[in-house]
């Protein structure tokens, strides 16, 4: 079985930044030196537990995987803070009623967009490291797979899949879903 950056088995070396295995005795490696669990992060944005936990059980943040190893269950599940972000991000769009599908969408639509179609960074990479605070940030999803991020005074425009595919001419979704992904930020990185 091959692993990418978010999926490890038992047996795959640790990445230096870990994106969500369930911890044993040792501390995962640390994006910026800090490290989550669910009851942290409960804490940081007032989501339910249950709820978090939920998000993970069903697999809402794409491209996410927890691999629990037979003698790991039970234990408390650990990972960085922009693992954190995306498992806030899911339960605020769980909360709103979305329907499982139109979250993953909606998130893996988010995960493609670049501040210009030639950088190797994602835009939201930015907006996690960006040192502001509070920092204006909102991520729209007018549903289909269209998607625009606002940062400031930055505007990506709507990108179908993040990919810099100009809407139609007077594009406009009839239904759109707004996500304060600053805000978000600020709690889960306890910036505010």
């Amino acid at each position: 079985m091959e692993a990418d950056a978010t999926t490890l088995s038992p047996a795959t070396p640790r990445p230096a930044v870990a994106h969500c295995r369930i911890a044993d005795d040792k501390f995962l490696e640390k994006m910026e030196g800090v490290e989550l669990d669910l009851s942290t992060l409960a804490d940081r944005t007032g989501l339910e537990r249950r709820r978090l936990r939920y998000v993970l059980d069903h697999e809402l943040v794409p491209r996410l995987k927890i691999d629990v190893v037979d003698d790991e269950s039970g234990r408390q599940r650990h990972f960085a803070e922009d693992v954190g972000f995306g498992i806030a991000c899911a339960v605020s769009l769980l909360d709103t009623g979305l329907p499982h599908e139109t979250i993953r969408q909606f998130l893996s639509a988010l995960l493609t967009v670049k501040i210009k179609p030639d950088d190797a960074q994602r835009a939201l990479a930015s907006v996690l490291q960006s040192p502001k605070s509070p920092l204006i940030a909102h991520a729209d999803f007018g549903g289909d797979g269209w998607v625009r991020l606002r940062v400031e005074s930055y505007d990506s425009d709507w990108l179908k899949s993040g990919r810099p595919r100009k809407p139609p001419v007077n594009f406009e979704p009839l239904v759109i879903v707004q996500l304060n992904i600053g805000r978000i930020r600020d709690l889960v990185f306890s910036r505010g």
